[in-house]
């Protein structure tokens, strides 16, 4: 029935199993997909979401390869939460019209990502969340390059060293908002 609804944003409140996820792929046209928590383990399905320009993944412990995404070239809004670490973001380089971005672990805990890298590359980012990250490598020095981010919502101490660095480096970021 899903891949026949005429809709042009899904909203799926339940936990979704990953069949529901595979027919929510399948509506043709789809623009926003918002999924609150699931069992999904596999994206594959994402790459038919060819008009699709913002997703919500919720708590998807189960979802340990983001490389699926990378197809969604229109997407301009993307928050994945509570994903198995480490994260790798490579699959962000191809999502050039991305200009809100977030990445967050479930309460309480912290998530690895390998490198914040990816992020420099995406010319139109304004808002960004990072909740609850470890970051292994070059900490938050790849986003110095991002000439339009106004936003940042994260767990990192307005007063840490990296922060105030970016701050300085991005002129534009004006809006910080601590969370958790």
């Amino acid at each position: 029935m899903l891949p026949s609804l005429a809709v042009k944003t899904l909203v799926l409140s339940s936990k979704v199993p990953q069949r529901l996820f595979d027919a929510a792929c399948s509506v043709p046209g789809l623009e926003a997909l918002h999924v609150k928590w699931s069992a999904i383990e596999s994206l594959e399905a994402v790459r038919k979401l060819r008009s699709l320009r913002a997703l919500f993944l919720g708590s998807s412990p189960g979802i340990a390869c983001l490389a699926p995404i990378s197809s969604l070239c229109g997407l301009e809004h993307l928050f994945i939460e509570n994903v198995q670490d480490p994260v790798d973001l490579s699959f962000l380089e191809e999502l050039r019209e991305l200009r809100e971005f977030g990445l967050a672990a479930p309460r309480g805990r912290q998530l690895r990502v390998r490198t914040l890298e990816p992020l420099g590359s995406l010319p139109h980012v304004q808002l960004l969340w990072l909740v609850g990250l470890q970051v292994q490598e070059g900490g938050l020095a790849p986003l110095h390059s991002l000439r339009q981010l106004a936003s940042l919502r994260t767990t990192m101490k307005a007063s840490s060293t990296e922060l105030r660095a970016l701050r300085a480096a991005v002129p534009t970021l004006r809006h910080f908002q601590p969370v958790g």
